[in-house]
Order: C-alpha cells, then sequence, then structure tokens
C-alpha cells in the first residue's frame, strides 16, 4: 500500500446497488441506500464479520456527483486493511479507484488518509481500529481532491476488508564483495512493493549493519516504520566506495522471520592515481609550486561533449603531483587531461589520456612551455627610512627554444600624495645586452636613488622587462620584481601576495585589485 500524493486527493461518485459478501462466508445482502455521499451520513455496514467483500459503484461523471461514505464496526486496535479494487484488477468498471478514511469529530469530517496504489489499478489503505471501533471510509475516483464527487471516472468497484498479517522480522549481511569482510555501518533501506511486486519504493524502514555487518528490521521497533506488514519488500544497501545493491524482492508471510543472507557489494570501480611532474618544456629542470614560478596542475574529466574541471592543486617543491580519489568521492575510470600553468610559463594543455580501474597512472615529467624570457627577482634592497640607494639584482632567463640576443632592463613607477597627488616613471640605467642559449640566463644589477622626503602612503614599484633585439618594442617578458610602501617606521617592501595591489597604486590606479 503507498499513501500517494501528498494533497487532498478527494472525490468521486457514490455507490448505487451495494452488495456485502463475506468471505467464505456471505454477509447479509443489501442495496445501497442513496443519497450516500457525505461524510456525516454515511451507510452503515454494521459490525463486519471479517474479511468482508463491498460491492458499489460510481456514476460520475456525467451525471450529479457521487462519492461513497460507509461506516462500520470492527475490533478496537485490530489492525486492517482496505483494498479498492476495480477495471484493472478485474472487479469491476472502475478505472481509477481512490480511498480516504475520515473521522468524524463535532460535526467536521477530517481527512486521516488517502491512497492510491497504483494510478488507474488500486487502491488501498492499511489502519489500525480506533478505540471507539467505528471506522469511517469513502471510495470515489482520481482526481476528486476533496471527496466531493468529481472523479474523473465511473464505474463498479469491489472494497475488500481484512485483517492484516503482520511480519516479525527480517534481518540478513552486508560484505564486501572483494574481500568477504563484514562492512560495518552500512546503511540498508527497506522498501516496500505494491500488490504486483513490480513498484517498491515506498520507504518502510532503515537501519545501519553492525560491525559483524549484520542487520536487522525487527516489528515494533525504529526500524521498522509502523507496523511491519505482510508483503514483498526489497532491500537498496549502500556504502562508502561501494556499489549500491538493489536486493529482493523477497516475501514475508504473517509471524515470519526472514534471514536473506549475504548481500555483497562490489567495489565503486575508481582510479587509484594519476601523478607525474612539471618540468621545464626547454631545460627539464623542475617547477616548484611552493615558491617562484608557483607552478600548479588542473585534472579535466573528459567525453564526447569535452572536458570539465575534475580538481587542481599546487604542485610540490619538486615539482611532482598526485590525484587520488576519496571514499566519497573517487576517480572513475575513463579519459583526463592535464593543463599546467606557472608564473611567466604558458598554460600548457596536455594531451587526452584513458585511465582504467585502479589503475596508478604515472604520466611522467609533463613539460611546460615557458614565455619567450622570464624576469625574476634574485636579490631585493633595502631602503633605510631617510631615503637612499637601491640596489637589486634580478634574472633573465631564455624560456625559448632558440637563442636570445636582446636587451634587459628596469622600470620604476611610483605615486606619492603631493599637492596636487605625484607620480612618475623612469627607467634604471641603460638597457644590458643578452646573449643567452636556451635556457641560458644571466644576473644583472638595478641600482636607483629614493628620496627619503616622499610622503607616508607613497608606493614604489619596479618592474623588470626583457626584449628582442634590434627591436626593443618586441618585449619577449616582463614581471613585477618588488614593491615599496612609506609608512611612519620607514620603507616596507610589499608582501608577494599584495604585490599586485601595489602595483596599481604606484601607476596611480586607485583601490585594490578584485
Amino acid at each position: 500500500m503507498r499513501n500517494v500524493r501528498l494533497h487532498c486527493l478527494l472525490a468521486a461518485a457514490l455507490a448505487l446497488g451495494i452488495s456485502l459478501t463475506a468471505a467464505p462466508r456471505a454477509l447479509a445482502q443489501g442495496s445501497d441506500a442513496e443519497p450516500n455521499s457525505t461524510c456525516t451520513a454515511p451507510q452503515d455496514l454494521g459490525v463486519l464479520t471479517l474479511p468482508a467483500i463491498v460491492q458499489g459503484s460510481l456514476d460520475t461523471p456525467p451525471g450529479t456527483p457521487d462519492v461513497d461514505f460507509y461506516r462500520f464496526t470492527s475490533a478496537p486496535g485490530s489492525l486492517i486493511r482496505l483494498d479498492l479494487d476495480g477495471l484493472a484488477a478485474g472487479a469491476g468498471t472502475l478505472r481509477d479507484p481512490y480511498l480516504g478514511q475520515f473521522e468524524l469529530y463535532s460535526g467536521y469530517c477530517y481527512l486521516l488518509g488517502y491512497s492510491d496504489d497504483v494510478v488507474g489499478t488500486s487502491a488501498g489503505l492499511v489502519l489500525t481500529v480506533p478505540a471507539s471501533g467505528e471506522v469511517l471510509i469513502a471510495v470515489t475516483s482520481f482526481g476528486d481532491w476533496e471527496f466531493q464527487g468529481t472523479g474523473g471516472s465511473a464505474g463498479t468497484y469491489r472494497l475488500t476488508i481484512h485483517e492484516q498479517a503482520v511480519a516479525d522480522a527480517l534481518e540478513g549481511r552486508v560484505l564486501n564483495a572483494r574481500t568477504g569482510a563484514p562492512i560495518a555501518d552500512a546503511a540498508v533501506a527497506l522498501l516496500r512493493c505494491d500488490r504486483s511486486g513490480s513498484d517498491c519504493y515506498e520507504s518502510a524502514g532503515w537501519a545501519a549493519a553492525g560491525a559483524d555487518g549484520t542487520f536487522r528490521f525487527q516489528n515494533g521497533t525504529y526500524s521498522v516504520y509502523g507496523p511491519f506488514l505482510e508483503g514483498s519488500y526489497k532491500l537498496l544497501v549502500e556504502a562508502p566506495g561501494l556499489q549500491v545493491a538493489n536486493a529482493g524482492p523477497y516475501t514475508l508471510a504473517d509471524g515470519q522471520v526472514l534471514n536473506v543472507g549475504d548481500i555483497s557489494l562490489q567495489a565503486v570501480p575508481a582510479v587509484g592515481s594519476i601523478s607525474g611532474r612539471l618540468v621545464d618544456e626547454v631545460t627539464g629542470r623542475p617547477l616548484a609550486g611552493n615558491g617562484a614560478p608557483y607552478a600548479q596542475v588542473v585534472l579535466y574529466t573528459c567525453s564526447a561533449f569535452g572536458c570539465s574541471y575534475w580538481q587542481g592543486q599546487f604542485v610540490q617543491a619538486d615539482g611532482t603531483f598526485r590525484f587520488e580519489g576519496s571514499l566519497y568521492s573517487p576517480l572513475p575510470p575513463g579519459r583526463y587531461q592535464i593543463v599546467a600553468s606557472a608564473d611567466q610559463y604558458q598554460e600548457t594543455f596536455g594531451p587526452t589520456f584513458e585511465v582504467a580501474d585502479g589503475d596508478q597512472r604515472n604520466l611522467g615529467d609533463f613539460r611546460v612551455k615557458s614565455m619567450p624570457a622570464r624576469v625574476e627577482l634574485v636579490a631585493p634592497c633595502a631602503i633605510p627610512a631617510e631615503g637612499g640607494t637601491c640596489r637589486m639584482t634580478m634574472r633573465v632567463t631564455n624560456g625559448a627554444p632558440t637563442r636570445l640576443e636582446g636587451e634587459a632592463w628596469g622600470v620604476v613607477e611610483a605615486s606619492w600624495i603631493g599637492s596636487p597627488a605625484q607620480r612618475t616613471r623612469f627607467q634604471v640605467g641603460s638597457p644590458r645586452a643578452l646573449s643567452l642559449a636556451p635556457g641560458g640566463s644571466v644576473v644583472l644589477p638595478l641600482t636607483f636613488e629614493v628620496p627619503g622626503a616622499l610622503s607616508d602612503g607613497s608606493y614604489i614599484c619596479v618592474n623588470g622587462f626583457a626584449a628582442q633585439r634590434p627591436h626593443a618594442f618586441n618585449t619577449l617578458g616582463t614581471h613585477p620584481l618588488l614593491c615599496f610602501t612609506k609608512g611612519s617606521d620607514g620603507f616596507l617592501q610589499v608582501p608577494e601576495d599584495q604585490k599586485r595591489d601595489a602595483a596599481r597604486r604606484a601607476r596611480g590606479e586607485a583601490g585594490p585589485t578584485q
């Protein structure tokens, strides 16, 4: 039985010509005493000996709205089931039976439950007879949300009222299919099936496997939601890192304890790891991730529709990287792609590659393309509070696979508060000639004077440049080397993570970068 749609499903037409029969012996025959379409004046079936069968009909549509209300008496506290069948069950001509349970209190009718087990097939309700012994129900057809007799179909039906049998328990054990070891804390969901046994979606209980992998659904305990009704059930079993198992259906009879045995969970297909090392394309030297050039790598998962981001990381100091899934988020087997980047290096895309279940794939050295020339700080300078000479050095490296014939120089940019605000930009000395083989580098000095009279809040930044000769406009590489800010304590070097913002301020661009 499945209590359907969480909106008030109420409607349909009244029973004309009602007969009452019981199995195996017949009850007194009766006819529908119209009008029988209100909750406050239902047709009284009297004291029922179960099982009992009520034959009736709904005359809606297209005539006067019709809904059948019945009242009967049974043993208080007993568990009973009502099954409403029509055309699909071969028990009448009603196409879409609908069933509801009500309570009449102070002249007002309250809907307690409703059912449409399988739309167009049957409806069923399981209920506990109240202390008064009286049960009030209504028969209609689908679409009659408020049981006003306006359902979408008419016809004859059969209402069966019988005692509901209850199973005692269902138990089993969850194992790892590969190791055979029990799986502690595996989650086991109990799903009740409809009478056909094909629709098993109603949540009926939940249990967690113990340390030995065993679980048990026991009638009357929290593991079962309500009475453990006889009938068919399925189990949905899951645990981290393992595939979900769908077990059953299992049929339980009145009072039965069923042991379903072992349920084995297969491992989720997963890649063991994807690893490698980022190196300079020309020199083969590893690129560090914990310092300059701050190399990082991104793993993409690919399909016929393209590649999408999976995970990214900074590489280790020796350039190595390793991607591993977790228990809750494994790396699935399939096609992947590596994309690497670093400061003053080009974003470098690798070819796609396949990785199988359990594979520990090492990609080896992944060569990252450098900018044609890289400029970096070698030794910074310290500026006295009263101003003075800054003597620093920078390195220029040929990142291209061909010889670099060119020149390098430094540029100072500064801004300070004045009246009006002031800023300046000038070249540090003359350009220095370069002649570097692929991967070769040279350290060059940069020297300039800083006036101590600069106001607090001033910014000074030094940028390095490298260009190809004879065309200095053909800049091959540029990089901010270091920045200073003037405060009450004198000139302080700006931390690396704030250098970008300081460079903007030195150019006279107000406000931090986003």
